[in-house]
């Protein structure tokens, strides 16, 4: 798996989708598991960059990623996204925004 490049920087140097939250699952910072590889393309679509707001739809299908703690869920298209209190964060850890790792669309 890729490692994003200036992750290696100082928090404040990194761009903000550097600052990759740690999954609440063993402390990884990679999107869901896999494992047949050649099934996922990469993509540099800006939908992989837009946040959505708790409670809103998903523009598009697939597995989301909260932005802040890395809590993912799967969801289709045009569902509405986890409301904020599907689950909560510690108190600085930012909000709830949810961020598209994995559709299944070519864009």
């Amino acid at each position: 798996m890729r490692q994003v490049p200036s992750m290696g920087l100082p928090l404040e140097l990194r761009k903000p989708y550097d600052k990759v939250a740690l999954s609440p699952r063993k402390g990884r910072r990679g999107m869901a598991l896999y494992k047949h590889k050649e099934f996922i393309d990469p993509s540099n679509d800006a939908a992989f960059d837009t946040l959505l707001e708790p409670g809103t739809a998903a523009r598009w299908p697939g597995i989301y990623r909260c932005h802040a703690c890395g809590h993912e869920i799967a969801i289709a298209g045009g569902h509405i996204l986890p409301s904020q209190n599907h689950h909560q964060h510690a108190l600085g850890i930012g909000p709830i925004q949810w961020r598209l790792v994995v559709s299944h669309k070519k864009y």
